[in-house]
């Protein structure tokens, strides 16, 4: 092994990587993944560079780098780029590894002459050759972290640059904000606060990582999140709000109870992790820690980034605290959403309902794929933290759920992970999930079938066509699912779901799938009224 592979997985460790995944070349890469296995790190082999990534993305979601994707040159790094991007959407400051030619090396000497820096450009939010020192790795993980947090990429090679150049992606989120009026606009917005008869919240991801100490259910005012902060309330609270997305449906929060407010406090509110900026009656204001361009389009009558977050977010929940208002309201809201939800046994919502029930007691782990089931979800499924859910809330990138939830199978080995995957999202790393059958880990796959792309079925029903576009043929995969080694079971009633839940063993010896089959014209319609 090479003293620079050693030397970096030395530095990969102390920057914080404790897992690592990704397909092996016969190069530095090799070296570098039997330096980080000797030194404690386990290195999980994918089907796909891309799944590789979105496994060490997941075990990054708390906005902390943990984890690596290590490939090969060229075609390993393109194929990193769909997880990578995801990452990106989710903010998520996982490391991406690729073996690289020297900048030294001949045009013709390349036989892979793909450009690392340009291919990494949309994507990563940090780029860079590995230095002589090993300086830029440091510098790498600590511009992943930042707000807003993201993914970086490494190029490694034996020949090593004389110094540190670290790129940065050019959309300008990362980097210290500009700061108003030397702290005149968090005055503004106390000054409101105060003013205000009902005020609303709504917590954006940044809350998850920054102010996770403050118990926003005690405030006693609504408080909402967008779907990447899913768990900074406890959802079981008399005050919780629901998920503001941007789409404001018959029965959304945003037309049911920020409409009812005279002042929406936004914090860590950002354009990112919505579909489009809420549109309010409402006065708005936004508290957060990164640039002015994420509060953009919400029309906010002050911005306010304070130097000390933690401190700011304390004043503010106490200025909060004074007032009380929407309980009933809530209460009211609530009654409708279920009454809609549960109207027919047989769909998703009351299945969720009926395992998270069952999983009562347990350390519980939520990973969902996009898809109408996504909205039922998200809105079914009470989470209690942050910790208890985790999808593709901004990004809604269809496919990321199962190697998502190997990621955190792998990284929190205590805990029962549940995988949402629909007919799109089961098929693109399908294979991986032979990886989770050889690690018997405690992953519990709920596979949503409608027979083919639901909520793209919806959109398109009145428009021409045959209609085949929207339909998956061989939909069925509870027999190749037991071919690669898991428990598997089909269900096609809510008898036969109840009676299959009762009988799964949720302790969990190895992974178990359970497939349910839903009729398309339920299916198509549950979600009309929320979004």
């Amino acid at each position: 092994m090479s003293g620079l592979a050693r030397r970096l997985a030395g530095e990969l460790i102390r920057s914080g990587v404790r897992h690592a995944f990704g397909i092996t070349g016969s190069g530095i890469s090799y070296d570098l993944i039997a330096c980080l296995e000797d030194s404690g790190v386990p290195f999980y082999p994918v089907a796909h560079e891309a799944a590789a990534a979105l496994m060490a993305g997941a075990c990054c979601r708390d906005g902390r780098l943990r984890a690596a994707a290590i490939g090969i040159k060229g075609p390993g790094l393109a194929n990193f780029i769909p997880g990578i991007l995801s990452n990106r959407y989710e903010g998520r400051p996982a490391l991406t590894v690729s073996e690289s030619y020297s900048s030294a090396a001949p045009a013709y000497y390349m036989h892979k002459r793909a450009d690392h820096a340009a291919l990494c450009g949309p994507a990563a939010k940090g780029y860079a050759r590995l230095d002589r020192e090993l300086r830029s790795v440091g510098l790498l993980a600590e511009l992943a972290v930042q707000e807003a947090p993201g993914p970086v990429h490494l190029d490694i090679s034996d020949e090593p640059e004389r110094e540190p150049q670290i790129r940065t992606h050019p959309d300008g989120e990362s980097g210290l904000p500009h700061r108003e009026d030397g702290g005149r606009a968090f005055e503004r917005i106390l000054e409101a606060v105060e003013r205000s008869r009902k005020p609303a919240v709504v917590l954006g991801s940044m809350a998850a990582r920054r102010l996770g100490s403050i118990r926003w259910d005690r405030l006693g005012v609504p408080v909402l999140a967008t779907a990447a902060a899913k768990g900074c309330i406890d959802e079981r609270s008399a005050f919780f709000g629901g998920l503001v997305t941007g789409e404001a449906g018959k029965l959304s929060p945003e037309r049911n109870i920020l409409q009812e407010a005279d002042l929406i406090v936004g914090i860590g509110l950002r354009n990112t992790e919505v579909v489009r900026p809420i549109r309010a009656e409402a006065e708005i204001v936004i508290v957060d820690n990164a640039g002015h361009e994420l509060s953009e389009g919400f029309q906010a009558s002050a911005v306010a980034h304070p130097f000390d977050m933690e401190a700011a977010g304390e004043e503010l929940a106490r200025a909060l605290s004074a007032k009380s208002w929407g309980e009933e309201l809530l209460r009211r809201y609530w009654r409708e959403v279920d009454r809609e939800l549960f109207r027919e046994a047989w769909l998703p919502a009351r299945a969720l309902r009926d395992v998270q029930e069952r999983l009562h007691g347990k350390e519980t782990i939520l990973v969902s794929d996009t898809g109408l089931f996504c909205t039922i979800a998200e809105t079914v499924w009470k989470a209690r933290q942050p910790s208890e859910y985790c999808g593709s809330g901004n990004g809604r990138f269809m496919g990321t759920s199962v190697p998502t939830a190997i990621g955190l199978a792998v990284s929190h080995p205590e805990a029962a992970i549940v995988c949402l995957a629909g007919d799109g999202g089961i098929r693109p790393y399908w294979a991986e999930l032979r990886l989770a059958a050889e690690l018997r880990l405690k992953l519990f796959v709920l596979y949503m079938s409608d027979g083919g792309y639901g909520s793209i079925r919806r959109a398109a029903a009145s428009r021409a066509g045959s209609g085949k576009p929207v339909e998956i043929a061989g939909s069925s995969w509870y027999r190749p699912m037991k071919a690669i080694g898991w428990e598997a079971v089909r269900v096609r009633s809510y008898r036969e779901f109840r009676r299959a839940l009762e009988r799964a063993d949720l302790d969990f010896p190895g992974p178990l799938f359970m497939e349910m089959a839903f009729d398309k014209t339920g299916y198509t319609s549950m979600t009309a009224n929320l979004r």
